[in-house]
């Protein structure tokens, strides 16, 4: 009985053990790491950044400097340094999120610091694939491609896929991990000249109900979408055949009171509409319906609605959901 005792003990420890990449450093790398573990992705994430925040604190705090100084018969102390520019170092351009995973309901993360600029590793990677002079009309808008458009006029193939929580852009050179500083720079406002699209608020409070109003110019094919900052995607409109001058809201109010905002894990968060208006039908078996079930974050979703932007117009509208 003792000896039964002890293998399910040891198999009970093993359920409950951490990746086995948990707090593990290469010796030879020139990246900071930071790991954290939480009872939710975000709260995981968090204590991720906090550990990296003191592994670099601690490489700066040997160029505090201090001085003293009489003035008017007292003395006063003053002291600067580097440590208030981590705030800018740890949660802005140059951190992304390395790994993830989920173990008996306990998330792991790992997030990596490297001084490369985020710009620079762009540049190269894009300089590593064929530039293509026919741009893609959402690639090109994106801010943090618009210097290299002007530069050179011309876009490589980029497809955008979830990684680790996060997204990461791939082409035929290899795959980009974005920092998260630029996970906000990937959903914005974009009007078309094919139709128009504009919820009855932008600016929402958790808990408020909206209701989408879209107007269209041109017969085609109209399906809704909307893709949220964690990175599930939904559909709401599949393919409906519109005219001319139609116009359609959604949901209907007949039926409905709206569709309610809602926030990400108790936090403020942004929802991304995007209507794509199309000369034939296109494939939407792919993606999951919106309704009361909660949808995967790890879905291609938002990559696929992009592979159809070249066939056909489309129209961004980004909401901003707060704290009441």
């Amino acid at each position: 009985m003792k000896y039964i005792a002890i293998l399910s003990a040891l198999a009970s420890s093993c359920v409950f053990a951490s990746p086995s990449w948990y707090g593990e450093v290469p010796f030879d790398t020139s990246l900071s790491y930071g790991f954290g573990q939480g009872d939710t992705y975000q709260q995981a994430k968090d204590n991720a950044y906090h550990d990296l925040a003191k592994s670099l604190e601690s490489r700066v705090i040997s160029q505090t400097s201090s001085s003293k100084e009489y003035t008017n018969g007292k003395l006063t102390k003053s002291a600067s340094s580097n440590k208030t520019s981590l705030s800018d170092i740890v949660f802005r351009n140059n951190v992304t999120i390395s790994k993830s995973e989920q173990i008996e309901g306990k998330f792991y993360l790992e997030v990596q610091y490297d001084p490369t600029s985020f710009a620079q590793k762009l540049s190269h990677w894009l300089q590593g694939s064929q530039c293509n002079s026919e741009l893609h009309p959402y690639w090109a808008n994106t801010a943090m491609l618009q210097n290299w458009v002007e530069q050179h006029q011309c876009l490589p193939n980029i497809d955008i896929e979830r990684f680790a929580g996060g997204w990461q852009l791939t082409n035929s050179s290899g795959h980009l991990v974005l920092p998260e500083a630029k996970y906000n720079h990937l959903f914005f406002n974009h009007h078309s000249s094919a139709f128009s699209i504009e919820s009855t608020s932008s600016r929402l409070k958790v808990g408020d109900y909206y209701f989408i109003n879209l107007s269209v110019k041109k017969t085609g094919y109209l399906s809704l979408f909307q893709v949220y900052e964690d990175g599930s995607t939904g559909v709401l409109i599949e393919n409906k055949k519109l005219n001319v001058g139609s116009q359609i809201e959604f949901p209907d109010r007949r039926d409905y009171d709206g569709i309610e905002a809602l926030l990400n894990e108790g936090k403020s968060t942004y929802d991304t509409n995007i209507a794509v208006l199309c000369p034939n039908k296109i494939d939407t078996s792919r993606f999951e319906k919106l309704d009361e079930s909660r949808l995967s974050t790890d879905t291609p979703g938002f990559g696929l609605i992009l592979n159809y932007l070249k066939q056909c117009d489309f129209a961004m509208e980004r909401l901003t959901i707060s704290e009441s």
